[in-house]
């Protein structure tokens, strides 16, 4: 029996025991979620611990699972002594699809006001799906690790690596063992070999170099510090040279870990654009067999028709990787300016190429080369080509947006802050780097002052967020004092481009609370835009302006969002630590073409806008570790201050969100072209056909970047046919 767990399901899901499967006994805890569009939840739950405020606690277990869609996690909810829900903690999120038992843990500490925890394991989400176990559960105080294992070696026997170590100091009951290839590396499912009670296993070598370690753990799976050993080479795949060099689109996100089995297809990189636009590619050099000193990538002028002008330009950036928590993997994100690397056998190094096609440039085809160096020499040439076509991507937005800048956080990072000299400069720059990636910064600078009304009027931002006491009813002299601003702006013809953030994901037992913010706010001012992140509710109609749901509430409303756009209303969607894959988002989690994909379905689901509630929100050392509730949840950029550059710092993600905005624009651009000419229909249906090339469902989506680029090309020939310019 599964003493004191309690099920907690709705619609078809299950929660119960089963006694086929388990870690160690006869049995284990198991959960299925179907989607059957009422079933939010298929949870275990253990619903009450009694813990010591603020205290360190270690939550861990063994799970696995097959969850196709959404997540199973093993975590806790937080309660304070009235049992008020405070927010949950200690998340341990199972593999996606796994048929062996993998270690879960997780140390935290609680809330200083937290009296009691219920522990949870469980998948959620409407569009969710899959089913989970989980066995040995432990929650209790945080215990000392064991002390590291001490005299790890190994013996290759054949195909085979034979590890034996010496037991640590302290009370190890098991070890874990991992293989990566990487040299230093953070232990993780992914590369979780097993368990085993005794001090030394047998591992099979693979083609690739593999490190590996050993943490001796105790009863709570606390564990002690990571034993390295390595490399154990492997004997490589037979034919394969020494030194790869491949091409890819900006979709697809690679580990630093060189695939076994390595990319074919041509090595040139082809670009289509228009003239204002930004296109995005990739090159990669891997080191099969032996270290790999000084690669660096080098770009040649392009080259066009006679007496061309403004020739597009090709941009290289390098690379950073960071790790993966709990994954076992090192993933590419960070853009940095380009250096010769070295690249440790088994590992491979990308760069980032980059198109920028100048508004002055004439239409045709321009030709280029991008070198490969290897210590100084050169070891492999890329064709590039760029088709430039004969109109310009408008410089302006045509969708709304809310990018939250937290000024907070880039203080932290940057090492200065308000007041301070050089501040509003650093600020200004980060401000004006997320609006040329067309994400559209909800803050502005003071709106009272010159520089404010500057940046508002500002035809690329299309909305802004006008100042308001949030969650909470305004005093009459902070009214009197914001109708003035509001009157200001409403004088120099900006004020529609603002809305008040009034509320954010209110709660059914909040609705009358932020129907009487609204009513105030509508007192005050009757033509400020309020704005809710919630979906479409009766108890609120006529009181909100802007509904602004997750994604996959969008998806659940879809019929009642119509409704309301149909009535004036605007209907705009927001992706926050979550959903996560398959849903597209920004997560590091996701491939790089789902982010890409998401404005594709902003289109086809006619989403006035797109919220993102921070784009600066750096919980640590991003560098290092991809942080966030989800990772990378949060950041769009880089601080500068702990590389030594100057910040904003680029990553992939910012470059494919402005490849994705622009492909926004060059479907209003056809839109706009064929209603001027009485084409509108014929242009409908070309923009239906290039949809159905990347996106057919909120969760059908292509993950080939040809596809986007097929879509892309059906949209510029329209605007060719119809003589845009």
């Amino acid at each position: 029996a599964l003493v004191g767990w309690v099920a907690s399901c709705t619609g078809a899901s299950v929660a119960d025991r089963d006694p086929e499967r388990g870690f160690t006994g006869r049995a284990s805890g198991h959960i299925r979620k179907v989607k059957d569009g009422t079933s939010h939840v298929a949870a275990l739950v253990f619903p009450r611990v009694d813990v010591t405020p603020g205290g360190t606690y270690t939550l861990s277990g063994w799970g696995r699972g097959h969850v196709p869609a959404g997540q199973a996690m093993l975590f806790l909810y937080q309660y304070d002594a009235a049992g008020q829900y405070l927010g949950h903690g200690l998340y341990c999120h199972v593999p996606k699809e796994t048929d062996v038992w993998v270690p879960l843990h997780k140390t935290e500490q609680l809330r200083d006001d937290c009296a009691f925890v219920q522990v949870r394991f469980e998948i959620y989400g409407l569009e969710s799906e899959g089913e989970a176990w989980v066995d040995d559960v432990y929650f209790g105080p945080d215990t000392q690790g064991p002390g590291p294992v001490r005299g790890l070696k190994a013996e290759v026997q054949g195909g085979r690596v034979r590890l034996s170590w010496q037991a640590p100091e302290g009370d190890a009951v098991a070890y874990f063992v991992y293989r990566s290839p990487y040299p230093r590396f953070e232990p993780g499912q992914a590369n979780f070999v097993g368990l085993v009670r005794d001090a030394q296993c047998e591992v099979e070598i693979t083609p690739r170099p593999s490190y590996f370690g050993v943490v001796a753990v105790d009863a709570a799976l606390n564990p002690s510090e990571l034993a390295f050993l390595g490399p154990a080479a492997g004997k490589g795949v037979p034919g394969e040279p020494a030194v790869v060099v491949w091409t890819d689109g900006p979709g697809h996100r690679w580990d630093e870990a060189l695939p076994e089995k390595l990319p074919k297809g041509p090595m040139a990189l082809q670009f289509e654009a228009a003239r204002g636009e930004y296109e995005n590619a990739q090159v990669f050099v891997g080191a099969t067999q032996r270290l790999l000193r000084a690669a660096e990538v080098r770009a040649g002028a392009l080259k066009g028709p006679k007496g061309a002008t403004g020739v597009p330009s090709l941009r290289l950036f390098v690379q950073e990787y960071v790790n993966l928590p709990g994954w076992g993997r090192r993933i590419a994100d960070p853009l940095v300016p380009p250096r010769a690397v070295d690249i440790e056998a088994g590992l491979l190094r990308g760069w980032g190429v980059q198109v920028y096609v100048p508004r002055e440039c004439a239409p045709g085809d321009y030709k280029g080369q991008l070198e490969v160096l290897l210590g100084g020499r050169r070891y492999a040439q890329v064709p590039v080509s760029v088709r430039v076509w004969p109109f310009a991507v408008p410089e302006e937005n045509h969708y709304s947006g809310a990018w939250g800048i937290w000024t907070g956080q880039i203080a932290e990072q940057e090492g200065i802050g308000p007041g301070q000299p050089g501040w509003d400069e650093l600020v200004r720059r980060y401000r004006e780097f997320f609006l040329e990636h067309r994400m559209i910064p909800r803050e502005t600078p003071p709106l009272g002052s010159e520089e404010g009304m500057k940046w508002v009027r500002d035809p690329r931002l299309t909305d802004f967020v006008l100042p308001w006491p949030f969650a909470r009813l305004p005093g009459e002299e902070e009214v009197v004092q914001l109708t003035r601003l509001f009157d200001r702006l409403r004088a120099a013809g900006v004020l529609q481009k603002g809305y008040v953030y009034i509320y954010d994901e209110p709660e059914e037992a909040h609705y009358d609370i932020v129907a009487s913010l609204c009513k105030r706010l509508r007192e005050a001012a009757p033509d400020v835009r309020i704005l809710l992140t919630e979906e479409p509710v009766e108890p609120l109609y006529g009181l909100v302006d802007i509904w602004c749901p997750i994604t996959p509430n969008f998806a659940a409303h879809l019929e009642r969002c119509r409704q309301r756009q149909a009535l004036g209303e605007e209907v705009w969607w927001y992706v926050c630590c979550g959903p996560l894959p398959p849903w597209p988002n920004y997560l590091l989690t996701n491939d790089l073409i789902d982010g890409r994909v998401l404005s594709w379905q902003q289109v086809k689901y006619n989403v006035d806008g797109e919220l993102y509630w921070a784009v600066t929100c750096f919980p640590g050392n991003v560098w290092d570790s991809a942080l966030g509730i989800q990772p990378g949840d949060g950041y769009l950029c880089y601080p500068g201050r702990p590389r030594g550059l100057q910040g904003p710092v680029t990553c992939t993600r910012a470059e494919i969100i402005r490849d994705a905005k622009e492909d926004i624009e060059l479907i209003w651009l056809l839109r706009h072209q064929a209603a001027a000419k009485g084409q509108k229909e014929p242009a409908e249906q070309v923009v239906a056909r290039a949809i159905g090339l990347v996106t057919t469902d909120f969760l059908k989506y292509t993950k080939d970047d040809r596809d986007i680029q097929a879509a892309r090309r059906l949209i510029a020939q329209e605007l060719v046919a119809l003589g845009a310019r």
